[in-house]
């Protein structure tokens, strides 16, 4: 993400800082390729407006969203983010239907030592730590470092 996409979203460099609760000194600082928490916060903050990382294109809203393949009990999936929405799509010999969810009712809980993504309407899971590190890293971004270390305290 690009510092001046972000100043021109809020107007000024002060608005942007402002919003982001930093100060102007501290913002004016910063290199114009933001530093990477800080351009997910800034996804967060507009709502998936401005995006922390260029993706493709994809079904979700045609807007350009975040992407990974995990796998899951020993199936693949592909699951993908815009900001709003996560899509979880199973990759098989058949690739027709996409599960799509409010990133709001999204979450990922660790229950007996094992981790699950919540979906708000079914628990997909047990997940392994490297695919829940993939997931997280889409879901939150921002708070995937703890959600790491709260999983490698459970081994």
């Amino acid at each position: 993400m690009k510092k001046s996409d972000v100043v021109a979203h809020y107007g000024t460099a002060s608005r942007a800082a402002e919003a982001m609760g930093v100060t102007k000194a501290s913002f004016s600082q910063w290199p114009e390729e933001m530093p990477q928490l800080r351009a997910y916060q800034v996804e967060i903050l507009t709502g998936g407006q401005l995006m922390a990382e260029e993706g493709g294109r994809h079904l979700l809203t045609g807007k350009s969203v975040r992407d990974t393949e995990v796998k899951i009990k020993g199936k693949k999936f592909r699951v993908e983010t815009n900001g709003q929405e996560l899509a979880i799509q199973f990759i098989g010999q058949s690739t027709t239907g996409w599960l799509r969810i409010d990133l709001a009712d999204t979450s990922m809980t660790i229950y007996n030592g094992n981790c699950y993504l919540d979906t708000g309407a079914m628990l997909f899971g047990p997940i392994d730590n490297a695919a829940s590190k993939q997931i997280c890293g889409l879901i939150a971004p921002w708070i995937a470092p703890f959600v790491n270390q709260a999983m490698e305290a459970q081994v």
